[in-house]
């Protein structure tokens, strides 16, 4: 007789795209693709362990690549169910698009194709104070001020990563800002690490609120009166802070008691 002939092995037939099919992200943020590949045999079974080839191409954003190797491709391999997550990715450091590529190679080449944008981060065009204040800072001459917080927003957002610079100084009458002169300056003041007197400062980036914080402020044997310091972004967004240094109150000094006469006895 004959040998029957052997069964043909399943191929791969079919392979589509699952989920979520957007990639975007804001400039160097992460970008965790909510997309998925199924990859399917001929005879309608998952493909276990199938290959998938994942690819950042025609990217124009200074370099989106995947988190694990900083790599612009990557290889998974299917699960039980015949699927292939889309591995992390870093969005490139400047606004831009890409092209994401998912292939599956067996006897036949099946591809899919992605677009990837990345959006530029939004840049801080407003400081303003987190206490909604108005009236000058206060303090008294020996204290300091601390835990002081501006927001940094725009169009009434908070933005992360603002970076900014904080000086001593006054505006002239042309509106121009003149910094203390460190050599002359009897105002307040902040500290460096070796204890020094600083009069400009480069703050932290605000955190993910919009939140910056002044370093402590110290007014020790400072002269009472009124300053200003400004906080200014790269951009040249200012917020001037006007700070009030008081004089310590005097004591009211306590009266001596009269002696009180004692009458002479008889």
């Amino acid at each position: 007789m004959p040998e029957k002939p052997k069964p043909t092995a399943p191929r791969l037939a079919k392979f589509e795209l699952v989920g979520d099919p957007e990639l975007k992200a804001e400039a160097g943020d992460a970008l965790t693709p909510g997309a998925k590949f199924k990859a399917v045999l001929s005879d309608g079974k998952p493909a276990v362990g199938q290959k998938v080839v994942f690819a950042v191409e025609a990217d124009t954003t200074g370099g989106t690549v995947f988190q694990a190797d900083k790599k612009d491709s990557a290889v998974v391999l299917t699960d039980a169910q015949g699927f292939a997550g889309v591995p992390a990715l870093t969005a490139g450091p400047k606004d831009g698009t890409f092209s994401f590529r998912a292939s599956a190679y067996d006897a036949d080449n099946f591809t899919v194709v992605l677009k990837g944008t990345v959006t530029a981060k939004p840049v801080a065009n407003l400081l303003v104070r987190a206490d909604h204040g108005t009236k000058p800072l206060e303090a008294v001459v020996g204290t300091s001020v601390r835990d002081f917080q501006l927001v940094a927003t725009s169009e009434g957002r908070p933005v992360v990563g603002t970076k900014t610079s904080a000086g001593l100084g006054v505006k002239g009458a042309d509106g121009v800002w003149v910094p203390v002169d460190p050599a002359k300056a009897t105002g307040p003041y902040f500290k460096g690490q070796d204890g020094k007197k600083l009069f400009t400062v480069d703050l932290a980036p605000s955190g993910a609120d919009g939140k910056i914080t002044l370093p402590e402020l110290f007014t020790t044997d400072v002269e009472p009166g009124t300053y200003f310091l400004r906080v200014i972004t790269p951009e040249k967004v200012e917020l001037v802070l006007e700070l009030k240094i008081t004089a310590p109150a005097t004591p009211t000094p306590t009266p001596t008691p009269t002696p009180t006469a004692t009458a002479a006895k008889p």
